[in-house]
């Protein structure tokens, strides 16, 4: 799944800013530091998707791909949507995920070619991405990939990023649905207690394995709407524990999360804090504010509404668009089923979003004009010599 959009990255000073800053140094030796003003992007590739582009290649497991298509299949049926999510699980198992060596336990993240980016994490192998697959298929390989990670990563390693807990949170769910066994169960039930204090959810504790202990936390990483946790299974695999256990010190803690975001009423047009104010609007006692907050909030978040164009004549080619320049849209479609669960029906759409909806399926956007690729040619100029000249002597 592409994973960039009708845009570029790498931030540098255009030339005129760079000679402006050297004329008035700001930092040690004339080179500025820190400084994020007036900064423009290096790189911008040809095309509408970037091709090529080292780690914007691919999704791969980033925003849980893998478990909207295999939602989107149980939700249609439809056999083409089926193989493609087979052969999506088998790809990111065997491939984006590694077996053994030095990098047992993590993946890779989002490189055109497989292996080329550099960064490997937890996260990447988080098991929403075959966890249907296994169940439709009764293909066994996954299973013994799970209790190679529970055996040798799940219950040693100890943790405290976010990203990390939301590959092993789906990894324990996951390998416990697999087995049902009582071990694995009160285990997982002792690391998803780790997550619960009395203001919420901490999204980042440190937690010690294998005794699956909170051993400390920082109060900022509570309530905390970071999506590594919220959209890369974190979020998701705490709200399906409930439903499997109905853990009510768990269930009181997402309601207590969902009400710091009711009071600060700070839910931005990708917020990540949408399945804890679903969840509340599900499960607490008086659930009608957090449904009309849901409602209202949809009134006016463009993503939820239109993705890519309902017209196909706009999905590729000049007028082609996209809500968002990285399909982090991905990372939010997979929380519609809890939203959707708990409205009376489609939110009514806010005046200027139906219009602006309306257009784009009749006229598309306007074509994809990157600038010119320069990358340093700009930078060739005598004023600049000084600061361009190799700093360390070459052997």
């Amino acid at each position: 799944m592409r994973h960039l959009f009708q845009s570029g990255y790498g931030d540098i000073l255009p030339a005129e800013r760079l000679i402006e800053m050297v004329k008035n140094p700001q930092s040690q030796g004339g080179r500025p530091r820190g400084q994020r003003s007036g900064m423009t992007h290096d790189y911008w590739p040809v095309q509408e998707w970037a091709y090529d582009n080292g780690r914007w290649g691919w999704g791969n497991t980033e925003g849980l791909p893998g478990m909207f298509m295999q939602n989107q299949y149980l939700r249609t049926g439809d056999r083409d949507m089926y193989f493609f999510a087979e052969a999506m699980a088998r790809h990111e198992r065997d491939v984006d995920m590694r077996h053994d060596g030095l990098w047992l336990g993590t993946g890779t993240r989002h490189g055109v070619q497989h292996w080329s980016d550099g960064d490997h994490e937890e996260r990447q192998t988080t098991h929403s991405e075959f966890r249907y697959i296994h169940y439709l298929s009764g293909d066994m390989r996954y299973r013994d990939f799970a209790k190679l990670l529970y055996d040798r990563i799940y219950t040693q390693r100890t943790l405290h990023y976010h990203a990390d807990h939301s590959g092993r949170l789906q990894g324990l769910l996951t390998y416990w649905e697999m087995t049902g066994s009582d071990e694995v169960a009160d285990f997982l039930h002792r690391y998803i207690r780790c997550f619960v204090v009395p203001e919420g959810i901490v999204i980042q504790p440190t937690v010690a394995f294998p005794a699956a202990t909170r051993t400390e936390y920082d109060a900022t990483d509570v309530n905390d709407d970071n999506m590594f946790f919220w959209a890369f299974g974190g979020g998701h695999a705490l709200l399906d524990y409930y439903e499997l256990t109905h853990d009510e010190g768990l269930k009181q803690a997402l309601i207590k999360c969902a009400d710091v975001w009711m009071a600060q009423r700070t839910m931005g047009a990708y917020s990540n804090m949408r399945k804890p104010v679903a969840f509340a609007a599900r499960y607490a006692d008086n659930p009608k504010p957090y449904r009309e907050f849901l409602a209202e909030w949809m009134r006016t978040a463009p993503v939820e509404v239109q993705t890519v164009p309902h017209n196909p004549r706009y999905y590729s080619g000049p007028g082609a668009v996209l809500r968002i320049e990285v399909p982090v849209a991905l990372f939010h479609i997979t929380d519609e089923p809890y939203m959707m669960t708990v409205m009376d029906g489609d939110p009514k759409l806010s005046s200027p979003l139906e219009a602006e909806v309306r257009a784009i399926d009749a006229h598309g956007a306007g074509p994809y004009t990157p600038p010119l690729l320069s990358w340093q040619s700009d930078l060739d100029r005598p004023e600049l010599a000084e600061y361009l000249k190799i700093k360390h002597p070459q052997p």
